[in-house]
C-alpha cells in the first residue's frame, strides 16, 4: 500500500491506498514545523516561567539525531503521519480557557492523554535502571544537563537551552557532579 501525505499551514491530509483522511491543525499544532535542516520547531503556549507575571513564550528547536531510534524528529514525523490525526483534546491545567490536541498519549489508545504524573512516573522508571541500589534518582533535567556539560557544552547554552534564569539555578540544582576531564594545571602551565 502506498502512502501519500501532504500539509500547507492550516490543513494536513493523507491518503493510503484508497483511503482518504484529512483535518485542520490546532492553534498549537500549526506552530510545529520541521524544516528542510531537519529541525523541529516549535512555541510552548503555555509556559511555567513568567516575566513580570506574563507567560514567557519562546521559540523551541530540536536537532535531528543521526540515529534514527533516537531521533527526535523522526519520532515526531511518525506521530503526525499515524496518531495526531485522532483527537486527544484536553483542557490545560493552569490555563483552562486553551484546549488542545495532546502530544504525550497512551499506547494502547491514542484517545487517552497522558498524565504528567503518568509521564513522571516513565521517567522515573527510566532513570532508575541508571542508578546504583539505594542511591536517589535524580531529577531528567539534571540528568540532561549535566551530561550535557560532561560533553564539553557551555554552561550559557545549557542555561539558554533550559530557559533558567542564571548560573545559579544550573550549579545549585542541576548539576549532579563537578567531575571534569581537564587537567586544569596542565592547560595553565
Amino acid at each position: 500500500m502506498e502512502i501519500f501525505t501532504d500539509a500547507i499551514n492550516t490543513a494536513w491530509e493523507i491518503v493510503a491506498g484508497s483511503r482518504f483522511y484529512s483535518g485542520l491543525w490546532t492553534p498549537s499544532e500549526a506552530l510545529m514545523y520541521i524544516n528542510t535542516k531537519e529541525l523541529l520547531t516549535f512555541i510552548i503556549i503555555a509556559p511555567k516561567e513568567k516575566r513580570q507575571g506574563r507567560p514567557i513564550e519562546r521559540m523551541c528547536e530540536v536537532k535531528a539525531h543521526a540515529n534514527s531510534l533516537l531521533c527526535p524528529v523522526q519520532a515526531y514525523k511518525i506521530y503526525k503521519e499515524k496518531v495526531a490525526h485522532l483527537p486527544c483534546y484536553i483542557t490545560h491545567e493552569n490555563t483552562p480557557s486553551l484546549k488542545y490536541n495532546s502530544l504525550f498519549r497512551h499506547i494502547r489508545d491514542f484517545s487517552k492523554p497522558l498524565s504528567v504524573d503518568s509521564i513522571s512516573r516513565i521517567i522515573k522508571k527510566v532513570t532508575s535502571i541508571c542508578v546504583k541500589e539505594g542511591s536517589q534518582i535524580p531529577k531528567a533535567r539534571a540528568i540532561g544537563a549535566t551530561l550535557a556539560a560532561s560533553a564539553g557544552i557551555s554552561a550559557d547554552k545549557i542555561i539558554s537551552h533550559a530557559n533558567w534564569s542564571g548560573y545559579s539555578m544550573f550549579d545549585n540544582y542541576y548539576r549532579l557532579t563537578r567531575d571534569s576531564d581537564v587537567n586544569i594545571t596542565e592547560s595553565i602551565l
